[in-house]
């Protein structure tokens, strides 16, 4: 998933971002689970606007996901998430909202 390109991901970042509110704006994944300090790849991420409040929720969900916080800001990172679990992606941001 690392190889997928921008664009390609893209797709995917805009489908799912209507899907639960959020917008797809441009960003950075983290590469080697920061075992690369510094080196990242350019990823288009879903950011839920003033939704932070669901960070602790989302991770207690019945298929936790995992999210960044930036101010008040939720990060959704797909860069690393099977494509086949975008549905479960929507179901649980939904659930905890």
């Amino acid at each position: 998933m690392a190889t997928l390109s921008e664009s390609d991901l893209a797709v995917r970042v805009n489908a799912l971002a209507a899907r639960v509110g959020g917008v797809a704006l441009p960003g950075e994944s983290v590469v080697g689970a920061g075992s690369l300090p510094g080196v990242g790849i350019p990823t288009p991420q879903i950011v839920l606007k003033d939704e932070d409040h669901l960070h602790g929720r989302l991770i207690g969900a019945n298929h936790p996901v995992l999210t960044r916080r930036m101010e008040k800001d939720l990060i959704v990172d797909l860069r690393a998430v099977a494509e086949e679990d975008d549905d479960v992606i929507a179901d649980m941001v939904a659930g905890c909202r």
